[in-house]
């Protein structure tokens, strides 16, 4: 018997009881429980909209004002990082929230940007902390055993140029991986645990390596958060070196960005056809990443923030790839061919996806939202209102605005535009055509 998503997301929302909902049966003939049945429909394809993390939102605008106005200002425990966490608790009543606020330019020192680390499911799974249909802002940690771990890079609002919308948005995706107890998940956290004992098998001379991990993962969420962000602690401990650090890694960064731009039709001819060769075993190597990565888009999206975590996204690709003073030198082609070379390797083996990708995966899934007869017309009307601005975004996006990124990257996003649309994808027409725009 199937379970439909309406129904799925009026028990999420509390408009209707466990009771009143009939679920899936297993193989067996047993009705399974509604968080098994997660793992089979997933509840991500509800539409809550905004109201429910208002809290959120307003707690991260202060964070924004505090770092605009001070680009290295300490935020660890200031009590306007204490009130975000505060407020991750609140709308979603997990136990505990840490979210560490790096000041690392370039997303360096070990640094990659925004990530979380969700616990491990698959040694964990008799009591997930999950218990869907008992509050109204939807996916909900009702016992609160759930501890939320998350890292992010306080440049992104000072130098990528992120609004505190789009770090919601992405802070939303992170807090995402932590719900999300499907089958692919737990594979997932399993494959982590067995890439490492293959490593151990065939390269001895990683056993200490590997060990350590295994230890420090034993160790807990806890030192793994502290480990990872130890550089940036000790910047902070000490002011003056901090200073000098984040100096030289900005001057670091820049003379790697323009050094990767220069070498970019080199290092493109090199990985694009390796890519091609390699893509049959790189999807199948990442489906369970993949799985997860939509998973979590769709819980952003579930709140209203599709749109402002794909410009965030894109914004922090300009970071990484870009330079907007280069647009009228003679490395502007190269800085073109930077962000194409990104894009290919994103679409073709990336477990996370193209920006462009996970764009038109959520506007999917608001559409899977608007097939449910049985919603009502104000739900409606708010689910078209988000594929409209998602969609007014993924424009900006396919036209490169907001930076010039070139013929290359626009006709390489257009031609896989078409592709999904079932359009004429052939390249070299779509780049004809560009060019003759851009001239």
């Amino acid at each position: 018997m199937s379970l439909s998503i309406a129904q799925l997301r009026s028990v999420a929302r509390g408009e209707q009881s466990l009771e009143s909902v009939k679920l899936l049966e297993d193989c067996s003939g047993r009705i399974m429980t509604l968080e098994e049945t997660a793992s089979v429909f997933a509840l991500n394809e509800a539409y809550f909209g905004r109201k429910p993390v208002e809290k959120i939102q307003k707690a991260m605008d202060k964070i924004y004002d505090l770092v605009i106005a001070n680009p290295n200002v300490n935020l660890q425990n200031c009590p306007e990082e204490k009130a975000l966490e505060k407020a991750f608790c609140d709308v979603f009543g997990v136990k505990s929230c840490s979210i560490y606020w790096s000041n690392t330019p370039g997303l360096g020192m070990g640094t990659k940007g925004p990530c979380t680390w969700p616990a491990a499911r698959f040694l964990n799974t008799g009591d997930p902390g999950l218990a869907y249909g008992t509050n109204a802002n939807g996916f909900y940690d009702k016992n609160h055993v759930m501890s939320l771990y998350i890292n992010t890079n306080q440049t992104l609002f000072s130098e990528a140029g992120l609004t505190s919308a789009e770090m919601t948005g992405i802070l939303l995706h992170e807090v995402g991986h932590n719900f999300d107890h499907s089958i692919w998940s737990i594979i997932g956290d399993f494959m982590k645990f067995f890439d490492i004992v293959i490593d151990a098998m065939t390269n001895p001379i990683n056993i200490p390596k590997d060990a350590a991990s295994i230890l420090v993962a034993g160790l807990g969420r806890p030192v793994i958060h502290i480990i990872s962000n130890a550089d940036d602690m000790i910047m902070n401990a000490i002011p003056p070196i901090g200073m000098i650090m984040r100096m030289v890694g900005r001057i670091g960064f820049n003379i790697m960005k323009v050094l990767g731009a220069i070498l970019s039709p080199i290092t493109t001819v090199v990985a694009v056809p390796m890519l091609l060769a390699f893509t049959p075993f790189a999807y199948i190597r990442n489906l369970y990443m993949r799985k997860g990565e939509v998973y979590a888009d769709s819980f952003a999206a579930s709140y209203g923030y599709s749109a402002e975590l794909v410009s965030g996204l894109e914004k922090l690709n300009v970071y990484m790839y870009q330079d907007k003073n280069a647009e009228n030198t003679f490395l502007a082609p190269f800085y073109d061919l930077m962000m194409l070379e990104a894009d290919i390797i994103n679409t073709l083996s990336g477990g996370h996806g193209s920006t462009q990708q996970r764009s038109l995966r959520m506007a999917d899934k608001l559409d899977k939202d608007l097939e449910q007869s049985n919603l009502n017309a104000a739900d409606k009307a708010a689910i078209k209102k988000e594929k409209e601005r998602l969609l007014a975004t993924y424009d900006k996006f396919m036209n490169c605005d907001e930076q010039v990124r070139g013929v290359l990257t626009k006709s390489f996003r257009e031609m896989i535009d078409n592709w999904y649309a079932g359009k004429n994808y052939m390249f070299v027409p779509i780049l004809e055509r560009n060019l003759s725009y851009a001239e």
